[in-house]
């Protein structure tokens, strides 16, 4: 009877285990349309994934309305109305999408890269070029900001005052923090 218990139980382990992965390869699966009815009950890996695949469709929809609404400001002749910072973020995407586009040409052609599990690169180099420059500039202007607020708190502390963080405060110190650095970095990019 035990071993027949164990066989049996062998046999329903092995269903379940193909079941699962004919499900996860599903992409329907994924992502309800109705939301969770129970997260708390749910597979943490599989609230991950969902996690992960709503991220990256809601970033390559901010992207491409980003960059159609860009593209509409210039068909219109508008672009010339964007503010200091606006344009220097813009300047940063463009000069870092066509040096990642380089680089990406470079490795292709000096390396034989293979799929494999340890080697990220494959897969980097398989990314848009833009995409990977417009995550780099969300990096930078998140690092940016959060440095900037600790500043303005710290700065706050010493004064022993409360301090307003409305975009009025913020703004100005904003303009000239973005204007800096965007002469910086256009001295960097013409000294090389």
């Amino acid at each position: 009877i035990e071993k027949k218990k164990e066989q049996a139980f062998t046999i329903v382990n092995e269903i379940y285990n193909e079941v699962v992965e004919t499900a996860f390869s599903l992409d329907k699966y994924r992502i309800p349309f109705y939301g969770i009815k129970n997260p708390d009950l749910e597979n943490p890996i599989n609230l991950f994934q969902r996690q992960l695949k709503i991220e990256e469709l809601s970033f390559e929809l901010a992207h491409a309305n980003y960059k159609n609404t860009l593209e509409s400001l210039i068909k219109i002749g508008k672009a010339d109305q964007l503010s200091a910072s606006h344009r220097i973020v813009l300047h940063w995407l463009k000069s870092i999408e066509t040096a990642i586009q380089e680089q990406q040409r470079i490795f292709l052609r000096k390396s034989n890269l293979e799929a494999s599990k340890g080697k990220p690169s494959f897969f980097i180099l398989q990314m848009p070029s833009d995409k990977i420059a417009s995550i780099c500039v969300m990096h930078l202007m998140k690092t940016l900001f959060r440095q900037f607020i600790r500043d303005l708190h710290d700065t706050n502390k010493e004064e022993s005052q409360e301090t307003d963080f409305s975009t009025d405060n913020v703004k100005t110190p904003a303009i000239a923090l973005f204007s800096e650095l965007g002469r910086l970095f256009d001295k960097e990019l013409k000294s090389h």
